[in-house]
């Protein structure tokens, strides 16, 4: 952000690892200095389509941000208040380079992994934005439809997912 001064928020793009990953080989360490870098745009369109921030990445120029998290807010929270600030106007851009690690146990139990709950956190987002003016009423029915069928796919890639678990687990007990 100090190189892009008009930026108000900015964050960039992490490395899944889930408990399948025995071998880290393929996990990119970065050391020294980095040269093209790709930097992207992040639009009020982009975000609405997809939550294209990861928390854990955030920096914000307080100076110049006035939305804060809600307090009485759950699920989805995070997607609330990056959505808010963006299409408020403020710039946000993404540095197309995973700088932290995600550890994804498929056998704990997280907040996101409440899928029906983050979708209905997703939906109320759309309807916060949409009671605050920044959307008119075909977006808020065109999103709540197309987060309906992204919510469809996330339990199909949910399922598929414990299910490779499951198999994974039953061949080592097996083997043991």
């Amino acid at each position: 952000m100090l190189m892009k001064s008009d930026v108000c928020i900015s964050a960039h793009l992490d490395t899944k690892i889930d408990s399948l990953d025995l071998e880290l080989d393929h996990v990119p360490l970065y050391h020294g200095e980095l040269v093209g870098i790709k930097i992207r745009d992040i639009t009020a369109t982009s975000m609405l389509i997809k939550n294209h921030i990861y928390t854990s990445s955030v920096m914000i120029d307080k100076n110049r941000v006035y939305f804060r998290f809600k307090p009485d807010k759950y699920y989805s929270e995070d997607y609330l208040l990056w959505l808010s600030i963006i299409i408020s106007g403020q710039r946000a851009m993404r540095i197309e380079l995973p700088l932290y690690y995600v550890w994804e146990a498929m056998d704990k139990v997280s907040l996101s992994k409440n899928l029906w709950e983050m979708e209905k956190g997703e939906i109320e987002s759309y309807r916060s934005i949409y009671k605050a003016g920044f959307i008119g009423s075909p977006t808020f029915v065109l999103f709540n439809v197309f987060s309906a069928i992204k919510y469809i796919k996330r339990l199909m890639t949910h399922y598929i997912k414990r299910l490779q678990f499951i198999i994974y687990k039953e061949r080592n007990n097996a083997k043991s």
